[in-house]
């Protein structure tokens, strides 16, 4: 099968999006059966459609497998041996897409980078990702995601990283992990692998739990670590709400200004610095990619809305990366009115109650900040603020909540879809 992969071609799983060349994974689902549009595929200019679905044996361009989640897999295995390059893997509880794409933009201005193309970022999106890396690539940014133990390593196994890092821990998907400890012990396993196969680890020294995981399996020399110290950064939103970061680099100083919003960016910022730095990029091109890098997928970004201005970060919410946006939305020096209108924190099991009256909790030691809370999670909570189930629900009451000339923060888990209500602000 991978005598037929085509380098440059890839491989894709959805028959929208065959490229000439490509090989088609035909994957069974729960609503969809992949195997029903392998001629499609075909058709399409797919030069084999990997299926499932016996009675397709003998279809021209069909090989029937016992398993297509598992031969994509394979397939991208055979294809990672034949790289001879870099491969940085990024996985983290908060910011580790932030951090994948800040890392390519910095190391993009002097090196051919691939990277994690959307949110490619689980063990079909992986395998995905590696065999879509063009000819002609110096280096790959990698994004791992997870929220069971064991993923991590997996997903190791796939893309067999040579550098990696994990942006923090914090408590997310603590309905799969279980616990902060298990949170951290699941990422962790990026550093296991690193150690295993003589990789090298990027270690955030200002995160007592990513530091932990290091010393657990004795990292050495095998660890490059990086801390805002160490750099002399200091970090500050301007008048607008956009994050910059000065720094020292080599006895010199550099002030990176940032399309990003939040001081909770700061330590996304110095990973992609120390990393492109590491790699051999000059500091000068470092900041400069990454001064130039725009906010995507409603991760940080500004934008304003005729007389309003909104902080969006709505793709993904947990407690530590609410609590981070929170405080630095209420430090924000604005003459404006703020209101913070948050999704309800998903995936976090038996501590979803607790974790959301934290929130709730830290909201009431802000009185002159206007709430407005989405998810039935909230619901029973202390606090006399407006609460929908539903964006749907709280379109109507929220236009005339909201006045003209008011600072909004959006931030919730991707499953709320905040981002509907960017409809009518």
């Amino acid at each position: 099968m991978y005598r037929c992969f085509t380098p440059g071609a890839g491989a894709c799983i959805d028959s929208r999006s065959v490229r000439p060349k490509c090989i088609f994974f035909g994957l069974p689902g729960a609503r969809v059966d992949g195997a029903d549009y392998a001629r499609a595929a075909l058709a399409a200019g797919a030069r084999l459609a990997v299926v499932e679905r016996a009675d397709l044996e003998g279809v021209e361009g069909v090989v029937v497998v016992p398993n297509a989640r598992e031969a994509l897999q394979q397939v991208a295995l055979l294809h990672r041996d034949t790289l001879r390059i870099p491969i940085v893997a990024i996985t983290g509880s908060n910011g580790k897409t932030t951090t994948r794409l800040l890392t390519v933009a910095a190391l993009a201005t002097e090196l051919k980078v691939w990277g994690t193309e959307g949110n490619l970022n689980n063990d079909l999106g992986v395998p995905l990702s590696l065999l879509g890396l063009q000819p002609g690539i110096d280096i790959a940014v990698l994004e791992l995601g997870a929220n069971h133990p064991g993923e991590i390593r997996a997903l190791c196994q796939i893309a067999r990283p040579t550098h990696g890092l994990i942006t923090g821990i914090g408590n997310a998907h603590l309905e799969g992990f279980g616990s902060l400890e298990g949170v951290a012990h699941a990422k962790g396993e990026l550093f296991e692998y690193l150690k295993e196969t003589g990789g090298l680890a990027f270690v955030n020294g200002d995160d007592k739990l990513v530091v932990q995981m290091a010393q657990r399996v004795h990292m050495g020399c095998m660890a490059s670590s990086y801390t805002r110290a160490a750099y002399r950064a200091q970090g500050h939103l301007d008048a607008n709400g956009f994050l910059s970061l000065e720094f020292t680099w080599a006895s010199r100083q550099y002030m990176v200004n940032t399309q990003l919003a939040g001081l909770y960016n700061i330590p996304n910022v110095l990973a992609a610095i120390h990393v492109a730095s590491y790699f051999g990029v000059e500091m000068p091109r470092v900041v400069e990619g990454i001064s130039q890098y725009h906010p995507e997928n409603n991760r940080s970004a500004i934008v304003q809305r005729g007389e309003r201005r909104l902080l969006v970060d709505c793709y993904n919410a947990n407690p530590t990366s609410m609590r981070a946006a929170l405080e630095s939305f209420f430090s924000l020096p604005s003459q404006e009115e703020k209101v913070a209108i948050l999704g309800e924190m998903r995936e976090l099991g038996s501590a979803s109650r607790a974790s959301h009256a934290e929130i709730v909790e830290l909201l009431r030691e802000h009185p002159d900040v206007g709430v407005v809370l989405v998810g039935k999670e909230w619901s029973g909570l202390e606090g006399d603020y407006p609460r929908f189930d539903s964006c749907e629900a709280c379109k109507d009451s929220l236009q005339s909540y909201l006045p003209n000339g008011v600072l909004v923060l959006l931030k919730g888990s991707r499953g709320v879809e905040l981002e509907k209500l960017l409809e009518i602000l």
